[in-house]
């Protein structure tokens, strides 16, 4: 188990046989337990299976960058086990 967040993205290049448009796909963990999830075609034709790639990590860093600012927020680390009581 991994302590605090952790994001894994994947891409599907060009699997939409009509559109040939790429499916993005990310998860973001915590602690261990999904928090935030995403799967959809990418709003644009990807090249290439690297640059299908880098769509969805883009969109897999702006979930985390979020996510991040909402754990400050309220005042979570987002590192490290949760306390223990």
């Amino acid at each position: 188990v991994h302590p605090g967040l952790v994001c894994y993205a994947d891409a599907d290049w060009a699997n939409d046989p009509v559109k040939r448009k790429s499916t993005s796909g990310y998860v973001v963990l915590f602690n261990g337990t999904p928090i935030s999830w995403y799967s959809c075609l990418q709003s644009v034709i990807a090249l290439s299976s690297t640059e299908a790639e880098h769509i969805a990590a883009a969109e897999a860093t702006r979930d985390v960058v979020y996510l991040r600012s909402f754990m400050n927020f309220i005042k979570t680390p987002s590192r490290g086990p949760p306390p223990s009581s």
